[in-house]
């Protein structure tokens, strides 16, 4: 999980959550991280927790999935573009049923819930292969005891313990509103 230094800590006024580098210059993250974009004084500030070096990037929102802003809407997806390229290789994707081979695999969250400036690992399993609303999976803790997803895993990569390939994206935690 160290090589991953395509994960980010994207901030929006005081929304704060998490996104993951796709290309040199664009990331993805969820609409409700970045709701507050178009609002006065709230710049979208980017950061990288594994190569602080790279400091705060500024980006704006290039793309939207059509979240209505309801917690339970679709399509709660944005496209970042950062102020500048940075020099990481983005993340690399599996194929979505890459998360459902018998067993199931464990599957890594990397997000930034509060008290957690520098990030905190959730593990988990993805519960079945069918889709909730034709868009969700629903996921269950690896174990008992670890970190719950929280505000601030939202827009997280889901990533493959194994390989750390993306199969997809925290959008809500349950209890969430």
């Amino acid at each position: 999980m160290s090589s991953a230094s395509w994960h980010v800590r994207v901030q929006c006024g005081r929304e704060v959550g998490a996104g993951f580098l796709v290309s040199e210059r664009h990331l993805l993250t969820c609409a409700h991280v970045v709701r507050d974009s178009g609002a006065r004084d709230c710049a979208i500030t980017v950061s990288f927790p594994h190569r602080r070096a790279l400091g705060r990037v500024t980006a704006t929102v290039s793309a939207h999935g059509g979240w209505g802003g309801g917690h339970d809407d679709l399509g709660d997806l944005a496209v970042l573009e950062l102020e500048h390229p940075v020099q990481l290789a983005p993340a690399v994707f599996a194929p979505p049923e890459d998360a459902y081979g018998h067993p199931r695999p464990r599957l890594l969250v990397y997000g930034f819930p509060k008290g957690y400036e520098e990030g905190s690992l959730a593990e988990y399993r993805a519960t079945a292969a069918q889709l909730i609303a034709d868009e969700w999976v629903q996921l269950e803790a690896w174990s008992a005891h670890g970190q719950p997803l929280a505000p601030g895993f939202s827009g997280a990569a889901v990533t493959l313990a194994d390989s750390g390939r993306v199969v997809g994206m925290v959008a809500a935690a349950a209890g969430a509103a």
